[in-house]
């Protein structure tokens, strides 16, 4: 009973305290990172207001599969007119 008190006192005072950010942690916010800078790329895309909204519902809903997808299939990026 003791051993459970201790280590229920120990996780209040944030046991981790000591430790940086968990590994999962960071891919989450470079995944979150990586998805907003596709949906503005998507957003100044050639495609159709149907196929940008689609891609940006891909991407949204599955950060790091929509933008590996949109990389790989998505549509480009509107180049300058010269």
């Amino acid at each position: 009973m003791a051993d459970y008190a201790q280590r229920n006192r120990s996780s209040l005072r944030g046991g981790n305290a000591g430790r940086s950010l968990a590994p999962g942690r960071v891919l989450l916010v470079v995944g979150w990172i990586l998805a907003i800078w596709s949906v503005i790329h998507i957003a100044q895309s050639n495609a159709g207001p149907f196929g940008k909204a689609l891609w940006i519902a891909a991407v949204l809903f599955f950060p790091v599969l929509g933008f590996i997808a949109w990389l790989l299939f998505g549509p480009r990026s509107a180049k300058p007119k010269t």
